[in-house]
């Protein structure tokens, strides 16, 4: 999480759109929800009141937004678990094939394939934690 301390969203005030636009976030009555005047996007308070994420979303897990009691902060700990799946599934697919590949060619392409396997294991890991660790 950033230096600054997340506070607890306010359901009953009106906030900046975190999306980067100039558009408002207005409550909307009996609900835990805010509209923007300019985007027109909803979105809804998430983890008892501490995040703000977008009600319509086709990701599994949206982008999550921190108020600091002066702007939103995007929460990057969301995005590095997501990215660390992603970088662990290359490799998890990765491995399997260069092994497959590696018994079943024969000796005279063996040590070129060898090299280019190692190449494409460390470059899965490194994009992986690249993914993950990136700001």
């Amino acid at each position: 999480m950033s230096p600054q301390r997340a506070q607890i969203i306010d359901l009953q005030a009106a906030y900046p759109c975190p999306c980067g636009r100039r558009g408002r976030l207005s409550p909307i009555t009996l609900t835990e929800a805010f509209g923007c005047d300019d985007c027109q996007q909803i979105f809804v308070a998430k983890q008892a009141g501490q995040r703000l994420a977008p009600l319509a979303s086709h990701a599994p897990e949206s982008r999550m937004w921190y108020w600091t009691g002066q702007q939103w902060q995007l929460d990057r700990a969301l995005l590095k678990r997501q990215y660390l799946l992603l970088g662990m599934t290359l490799l998890a697919i990765s491995l399997p094939l260069v092994i497959l590949a590696w018994t079943y060619f024969p000796n005279s392409i063996r040590s070129l394939f060898r090299l280019l396997a190692v190449m494409v294991l460390m470059l899965s890991i490194l994009f992986g934690v690249w993914l993950a660790f990136r700001h």
